[in-house]
């Protein structure tokens, strides 16, 4: 969904309203359940942020098109959400990977996501399940190689260490991960840490 208007509601905050020729079939139960909880904006420079949502107010056009207004809250501005920029459901993002409805392209396509929880779900789901074409093992070779502050993921846990992680669910070996060769023993140790307590 693209955002077209962003206002600031003095009862519920910032109201962001955008539009999607794919939901206008859905009812307002079925919108609301794949909004779920947390949105990801993503602008045109690749920049994306993740905001909660307090509740989702949906207006039929006379055209019957879906006009849907998804509160914030007072925290986020209406000046941080630009008109044009891109709202993604991260509930809907995990759910799909998850039941196994994600193409290979689609997934190669979620590891240039910068956002931790998307490449948490698709690393993990990519390990389960053994996918292993060359332009993901690329992806991931390059992933393994994270370990700046801003790529933290989980705990104390980096991208790369899951990175890492994956690849040696796929059988890769370690002294051919590029990420891993630089590692210390302590961050290796970390990394088999994590590869334990994945569940695959």
């Amino acid at each position: 969904m693209d955002v077209s208007l962003t206002f600031e509601s003095k009862d519920e905050g910032t109201i962001i309203v955008g539009t999607n020729k794919g939901l206008d079939h859905l009812t307002y139960p079925e919108i609301k359940k794949m909004i779920g909880n947390k949105i990801l904006i993503k602008y045109a420079n690749q920049n994306e942020m993740v905001l909660s949502v307090s509740s989702v107010q949906i207006s039929t056009s006379m055209a019957e098109r879906k006009n849907i207004g998804i509160c914030v809250g007072k925290l986020a501005s209406p000046d941080l959400v630009q008109v044009g920029a891109s709202i993604y459901s991260l509930e809907h993002y995990s759910k799909k990977i998850e039941e196994g409805k994600c193409s290979i392209q689609e997934l190669e396509n979620l590891l240039d996501e910068k956002n931790p929880i998307v490449l948490y779900h698709a690393m993990t789901h990519i390990g389960k399940e053994g996918i292993r074409p060359e332009e993901i093992f690329k992806k991931l070779n390059g992933l393994s190689l994270k370990r700046e502050h801003q790529d933290k993921m989980i705990g104390h846990y980096k991208v790369g260490d899951l990175a890492i992680a994956t690849m040696i669910k796929l059988g890769e070996k370690e002294d051919e991960i590029t990420g891993f060769k630089i590692l210390d023993e302590f961050e290796k140790k970390m990394v088999f840490r994590l590869f334990e307590e994945i569940e695959w």
